[in-house]
C-alpha cells in the first residue's frame, strides 16, 4: 500500500511538472563532479571517450576532481555488468552499467541528475522538471568507490547474460545519446526518465519486444530481482543469495586505492587475501615466459608467467619466432637455479593446468624485467590484468628505444 500511494504521487507530481514546462538547459552553475561532461567519438571498431571521471575522494563533498582520456575497441569487450545502489527508503536506488574490455578497463556509464551547485536529489523534484539528466562515464574507481566507501550504501555488481554483440551494441546506444544530452538536453524524471527506465530504454533498442514498465523501473532497489526474473542476471541463486555473493563493499573498503580496484572487486576476500607471495626454486626452463619450480616438499609445478607474451620456440616445426631462443635464454638468466616467489593475479591456472603468477626475484618482477628489455609484449587476458597498465608503459618505452622486438632484427 505504502508503495503504491508514493508511485501515485509521483504520478500526479509528473503530471504537474509538464504542465508548468520549465525549459532545460546546458549552461547553468553545475556541481563540481558534474561539470564537465564526457563525449564520445566511434569511428568503426575504435572509440575514443575524453574527460572520463576519476575523482578521488576524501568523502562525499570532499574530493580532488580528475578526469583521463581512454581508447578502447568494441572488439575488445568482454563483460557487461549491471551495478544496484539500494539507498534511502521506499525503494530507492541507484542503477548503473560497466562494460569492461580484454585490457582490463572498466568504464561505468551512469544516468542520472546533473545538480546544481548547492542541489541534491529529491525523488519529488525529480517529477517537477528541476534536473536535467545527463550520462556520467567513470572510472569504477570513482563511482563505485564514492557509493560504497563514502556514501557507505550496499553495492552489488551483478554479471550480465548479454552477449558481446549486444554488449557492444548497449555500449554504443548509451555513448550516443551521452553526446546527444550535451547538445540537445532533457529534464531527468523519476518517473519516465530516471537512471533505470533509461538502461531499460537502452536495452528495449536491441529487442523484438519491448519490456513492459515495471514498478521496479520505478523503485530500482529491487531491480536486481526484475532482472533476474527477466533473465538478465547470470546465475540461478535466489535474489537473497545472488546479493550476497555479489555485495561488494568489503572488497571496495579493502581495494580503495588500489590500482587493480576493478580487478578486487570482483574477486572473492578469500582470493585477494590468498593472493601471497609464496617460494620456489626453479628446476627447468621451458621458454622465456614458461618455468617448472619446486616447492619445499620437492613437489614440481610448471608455471606460465602472467601478463606478458614471449616469442614461441615452435618446438613442432624448429622454426622459432623472431628472439624466441634470446627470451629464453635471457629468462634462464634471470631465473635459472634461482629461489623465486610466486604471486599469483585472480586466476589460478590456466587451460593447461599451469599455475598463473608473477614471479620475481629478490623483489625484482622477471616478467616485467622481460618486457622492458624488449623480450616480451604485454599480453591482456582479463581478469589477469593487475599489471597490464605497467607493463604497457615498459613496452612503449621499450618500443621507443628500438630494444629487442621493437628492434630492426624482427621488423
Amino acid at each position: 500500500m505504502r508503495i503504491a500511494i508514493v508511485v501515485l504521487l509521483l504520478v500526479l507530481l509528473g503530471g504537474y511538472g509538464l504542465y508548468s514546462l520549465p525549459t532545460p538547459a546546458l549552461d547553468r552553475n553545475w556541481s563540481p563532479d558534474q561539470a564537465i561532461p564526457a563525449r564520445a567519438t566511434i569511428e568503426g571498431d575504435t572509440v575514443t571517450i575524453t574527460n572520463v571521471r576519476n575523482f578521488t575522494y576524501r568523502s562525499t563533498t570532499d574530493y580532488t576532481p580528475g578526469y583521463y582520456d581512454t581508447t578502447v575497441k568494441l572488439s575488445d569487450l568482454a563483460r557487461v555488468d549491471f551495478i544496484v545502489e539500494p539507498f534511502g527508503s521506499v525503494g530507492a536506488a541507484h542503477t548503473f552499467v560497466s562494460f569492461g574490455f580484454k585490457d582490463g578497463q572498466q568504464l561505468a556509464v551512469s544516468a542520472e541528475i546533473r545538480k546544481e551547485v548547492g542541489e541534491s536529489f529529491s525523488p519529488w523534484l525529480g517529477v517537477l522538471r528541476q534536473y536535467e539528466l545527463m550520462y556520467v562515464i567513470a572510472d569504477e574507481r570513482d563511482v563505485v568507490g564514492l557509493r560504497a566507501n563514502h556514501r557507505q550504501h550496499d553495492v552489488y555488481l551483478y554479471p550480465t547474460t548479454a552477449t558481446i554483440e549486444e554488449g557492444k551494441q548497449l555500449f554504443v546506444n548509451m555513448l550516443t545519446r551521452a553526446n546527444a544530452l550535451m547538445t540537445t538536453p532533457e529534464f531527468y524524471n523519476t518517473v519516465t526518465s530516471n537512471c533505470t527506465t533509461n538502461i531499460v530504454h537502452h536495452i528495449n533498442e536491441l529487442r523484438d519486444e519491448p519490456l513492459s514498465y515495471d514498478f521496479r523501473m520505478l523503485l530500482p532497489a529491487e531491480a536486481d530481482a526484475l532482472a533476474q526474473e527477466l533473465g538478465f542476471i547470470a546465475g540461478e541463486e535466489s535474489i537473497e543469495e545472488a546479493r550476497a555473493k555479489y555485495r561488494i563493499n568489503d572488497r571496495a573498503a579493502e581495494s580503495a586505492d588500489a590500482a587493480d580496484f576493478s580487478v578486487r572487486i570482483r574477486t572473492s576476500l578469500g582470493e585477494v587475501a590468498s593472493r601471497t607471495p609464496d617460494t620456489f626454486l626453479v628446476t627447468k626452463i621451458f621458454d622465456g615466459d614458461t618455468i617448472e619450480v619446486k616447492d619445499a616438499k620437492g613437489t614440481s609445478y610448471r608455471v606460465r608467467y602472467v601478463g606478458i607474451d614471449t616469442p614461441e620456440m615452435e618446438y613442432e616445426t624448429m622454426t622459432p619466432e623472431c628472439l624466441a631462443k634470446e627470451a629464453t635464454n635471457r629468462n634462464t638468466e634471470l631465473v635459472q637455479g634461482r629461489q623465486v616467489t610466486l604471486t599469483r593475479d585472480v586466476s589460478d591456472t590456466d587451460k593447461y593446468g599451469r599455475l598463473l603468477r608473477y614471479v620475481a626475484v629478490l623483489g625484482e618482477d622477471v616478467g616485467g624485467q622481460l618486457v622492458a628489455e624488449g623480450y616480451a609484449k604485454p599480453l591482456s587476458i582479463p581478469p589477469d590484468v593487475a599489471r597490464l597498465s605497467d607493463y604497457r608503459r615498459s613496452a612503449k618505452a621499450a618500443e621507443v628505444a628500438g630494444k629487442g622486438l621493437w628492434g630492426e632484427v624482427c621488423q
